[in-house]
């Protein structure tokens, strides 16, 4: 299919791209919450029972994944999923805030393992 032959894509899908080519891989807990919506509002969207959400909350949710509301202007799924890697290839570092927003998710616990492992690593390599 070509990209002029390419169907329109529903916000509903615009949003899922957003959620699973997010960094750090919010969960829709995390989404609903960081965009100020109950998780109900959230898969009303996802779902499609909501298909015009308010100029807030697309605002809301611009502003939560860093894009632009041209995203939301995208025509296609192919516009949408180059606007992401764009915008990802513009972030140089954003691997490390990946690794970083996943390290907050562990607990003590499996921090101090993962600088064990660190460390002993590096001393392996040194020998």
């Amino acid at each position: 299919m070509t990209p002029s032959s390419e169907p329109p894509v529903p916000f509903r899908r615009q949003l899922a791209l957003l959620i699973e080519y997010a960094e750090g891989a919010p969960t829709l807990t995390e989404v609903a919450k960081g965009v100020g919506m109950s998780l109900q509002g959230l898969y009303y969207l996802l779902d499609g029972r909501n298909d015009s959400p308010r100029y807030h909350t697309v605002r809301q949710i611009c502003a939560f994944f860093g894009v632009s509301m041209d995203y939301f202007g995208c025509e296609t799924e192919t516009a949408c999923l180059r606007m992401l890697l764009d915008k990802r290839a513009a972030q140089p570092k954003s691997v490390l805030r990946v690794i970083d927003q996943d390290a907050e998710r562990l607990s003590d616990k499996g921090r101090r393992n993962i600088l064990t492992m660190i460390t002993l690593r590096s001393r392996v390599q040194r020998l």
